[in-house]
């Protein structure tokens, strides 16, 4: 949204979709809600230029990237089977 490369017209589809979240539901319930700021969301990127989306998703990666200790080694698994006599 602060990008000044994206189109004016463009970024008023997410304020739209937070428009429609406070005006008055079409539909009661809170799925048309969520299929609204998906649709919202989804369109917003999808219609961005894809080299925008690139940059903006690598300058994310660092920060979405698992740890190496978070992931789980295979080779160290140790299968068992536990049994409780009481």
């Amino acid at each position: 949204m602060g990008d000044h490369r994206v189109s004016s017209w463009l970024k008023l589809l997410p304020i739209a979709t937070l428009v429609y979240l406070v005006v008055p539901d079409l539909a009661p319930g809170p799925i048309d809600d969520a299929a609204a700021i998906w649709l919202g969301a989804y369109l917003f990127v999808e219609l961005c230029p894809p080299e925008l989306v690139n940059e903006h998703m690598e300058s994310l990666n660092p920060h979405l990237e698992t740890k190496s200790e978070d992931v789980i080694d295979e080779a160290n698994i140790v299968d068992v089977e536990y049994w409780d006599d009481n």
